[in-house]
Order: C-alpha cells, then sequence, then structure tokens
C-alpha cells in the first residue's frame, strides 16, 4: 500500500486554509480580554501556513490567467513577455532575448522557446541587432500592438481586483518581505 500526501491531500488542506481553518494550531483566542488573543498560533505553524497560501494564490493566479488568456492563445509566461514589450519598445532601447532571460530569470533554452511560439503566432518579430547583426532584437508586430494593449488593459484590471483594499505602502511591505523570503530560498540552494 502506497503511503504519503496524495494530491487529494493537498487539495483538502489548501481547501481548509482557503476557508480560514488554521492547520491544527490547538490555541484558542480569548475574545473576553478586549480582543487581545491569550495565546497566539505558534510560529511554526504560522510559517507553514504562509507558504501554503502563498502557493495557493500562485496556483490561482495562474489558473485565472491561463484560463482568460487560453482565449487568445497564450500562455501566462508568453503574456508576461509581451506586456513587458509592449510596455520598453517605445524608450528607442534595443530589446534583446538577453535581456528578457535576465528580466524574467529563466534560462536561454526556456525564452528562446517563449519567443519562437510568440513568432510563430506572429505577435513579434525577430530582427538583427543594430550594434550586433548576431544579437537579435525583439520587436513587437504593428498590427499586435492593440490587440496587445486590449491584453495589457485586461491584466490591469485583473491586478487591481487582486490588489483591492491594499494601499500602496502595503503593496511595497509585500513585495519587500516577499523579496526577502526569495532571497533566503536562493541562499539555501547556493549552500547544497
Amino acid at each position: 500500500m502506497k503511503v504519503g500526501v496524495t494530491e487529494g491531500t493537498i487539495d483538502i488542506l489548501e481547501k481548509e486554509i482557503g476557508e480560514g481553518m488554521q492547520l491544527d494550531s490547538g490555541m484558542e483566542s480569548d475574545q473576553g480580554n478586549g480582543g487581545a488573543d491569550t495565546e497566539k498560533e505558534p510560529l511554526e505553524n504560522m510559517k507553514l501556513r504562509l507558504l501554503t497560501t502563498m502557493r495557493l494564490i500562485e496556483r490561482a493566479q495562474k489558473s485565472k490567467f491561463d484560463m482568460e488568456l487560453e482565449q487568445v492563445g497564450l500562455t501566462a509566461a508568453q503574456m508576461q513577455v509581451l506586456i513587458y514589450l509592449l510596455r520598453n519598445s517605445d524608450n528607442g532601447k534595443e530589446i534583446t532575448a538577453r535581456e528578457l532571460e535576465k528580466r524574467f530569470q529563466v534560462s536561454n533554452p526556456t525564452m528562446s522557446g517563449i519567443l519562437k511560439r510568440l513568432e510563430k503566432k506572429q505577435f513579434i518579430m525577430r530582427l538583427p541587432g543594430s550594434i550586433d547583426k548576431r544579437n537579435k532584437q525583439i520587436k513587437i508586430r504593428g498590427d499586435v500592438e492593440i490587440f496587445g494593449r486590449l491584453i495589457e488593459a485586461r491584466v490591469g484590471k485583473e491586478m487591481e481586483r487582486m490588489f483591492a483594499g491594499f494601499t500602496p505602502q502595503e503593496i511595497e511591505t509585500l513585495l519587500q518581505l516577499i523579496t526577502k523570503l526569495l532571497h533566503n530560498i536562493k541562499l539555501d540552494r547556493n549552500e547544497e
């Protein structure tokens, strides 16, 4: 008999967390003392809930975007590159595949695949660079720009919905904390 955590078990845990239930904290708050908790949830439980919640956010966001983008034949990664190109193509600077690799922190083969599919779908063109012909510049096709702007507007609307109720300071703080966590994870990988 196979023992371990199955996808079904994970779905059940995610459902419980999504409904606001705490993973076996075993702690009750005492609302009779002016709303202050007499005992707080153990730190290790909060860390586990945070990581699980981050995973849920990523899955829900990816799923939502993928469903919308499927209608227009794009993936989330392709859409991110397309929006980056739209936002940065007017500044006169050539955008190269290498720049996109660094910006999105992906390998050369990964970015090459994304660009190849965008080119096949006729969203972009790869042209010889003005300085180094081997280093291709990536350009949005002129006839696609309006379509791209519509996608960008839809994504912007979804982002507004996702961050409704957040102040700019809260978004900045959240970004700083998540960036710090990501940095710690990267440090762990480098020490192995």
